[in-house]
């Protein structure tokens, strides 16, 4: 226990916090090293390896934070989770009333795409909440989710959402695997605000979050993307299994917003499948492309274009279909 009442946090703990702190600064890795078991254990996530452990230990001793060219801080420049050269490195060392404990880092394998100051403030920033998370996990625990996770909505926040895509895109491209986006968006969200208020307003997200995570399965994803917008990243479904999602994802909208608020709200989607070839951003903007079709049209539900055929995902569908029985 800790002086404050709260329980040491443990490696895995701290090994959140780690994902957390690479997921916000869109880095390729990173870690916290310390010399003992405990601190061992804690550097433990990258997307493939744990990268740049050699400046990690570098950094630990200067006792301050530091940004370097990664081939200059060390003398050469160390592998990266995805086997390039890590180009650039930020971190902070961890201190508590007894001294450095070790130092938190992450690594670029390209220009990371804020300023350098930003990576800095970002970097010691965490370094601070690592050192009070090593004494209080119920703290840690509270950070990890407020950076993870929208509190209006409970579904994960813009930064984490766009990382779950890019995870998701390189999975289906690695095995070969299906893999669909559906964008969904209220409609007339404004007029709502307007015509009730924006504590109405926050009500009905609230509630259309608590309808996508009833109707999306334990292996689906789903972010409040900003506003009145939401995107759910299906696994293993074709664009044709997606869109009947939507269908219901829609039907459990507005059912809870009548439920909750006495006032039905509805929403558009859009559909897109991945294809090979096809980047995160590709599958992003085919899904954009067709909700706003689908609020042009007001049909509710519409497919993308760029989506593989539906002779293609019948082909698939028995191999591939949608599992049924994970739904939430």
């Amino acid at each position: 226990m800790t002086a404050n009442g709260g329980v040491n946090a443990s490696g895995q703990d701290i090994a959140q916090l780690v994902r957390c702190f690479a997921v916000e600064l869109g880095a390729d890795g990173a870690v916290f090293h310390r010399p003992d078991p405990l601190g061992q254990a804690m550097a433990a996530w990258s997307a493939g390896s744990t990268p740049a452990e050699d400046v990690v230990r570098e950094l630990a001793p200067y006792g301050s934070s530091a940004l370097e060219q990664a081939g200059a801080f060390i003398g050469r420049p160390p592998a990266g989770a995805n086997g390039g050269w890590l180009t650039l490195a930020v971190g902070a060392p961890v201190r508590s009333p007894s001294g450095v404990e070790g130092a938190l880092l992450a690594g670029f394998s390209k220009p990371p795409e804020q300023a350098e100051d930003v990576l800095q403030w970002t970097a010691s920033a965490y370094a601070g909440a690592a050192a009070l998370a090593l004494r209080d996990s119920e703290f840690l625990r509270a950070l990890v989710r407020a950076s993870r996770y929208d509190e209006l909505t409970g579904l994960l926040n813009y930064a984490a959402l766009r990382r779950t895509l890019e995870d998701e895109v390189e999975r289906a491209e690695r095995h070969a695997r299906p893999l669909s986006c559906c964008f969904v968006d209220l409609d007339n969200f404004k007029e709502i605000n307007d015509g009730f208020g924006h504590e109405f307003g926050n009500r009905a997200l609230a509630a259309s979050g608590l309808a996508l995570r009833r109707v999306l399965r334990v292996s689906d994803s789903v972010g409040r993307y900003g506003g009145d917008e939401f995107v759910a990243l299906m696994p293993e479904t074709g664009a044709t299994d997606a869109a009947a999602v939507a269908a219901r994802i829609r039907d459990a909208i507005a059912a809870r917003s009548l439920e909750d608020l006495g006032r039905e709200v509805s929403a558009s989607c859009g559909v897109a499948g991945w294809a090979p070839g096809r980047s995160a951003a590709d599958l992003l903007e085919d899904a954009d492309r067709a909700l706003a079709e689908a609020k042009a049209r007001g049909t509710g539900v519409v497919v993308s274009q760029e989506s593989p055929t539906t002779s293609h995902q019948a082909e698939h569908r028995g191999r591939f279909g949608r599992a049924q029985g994970l739904v939430r």
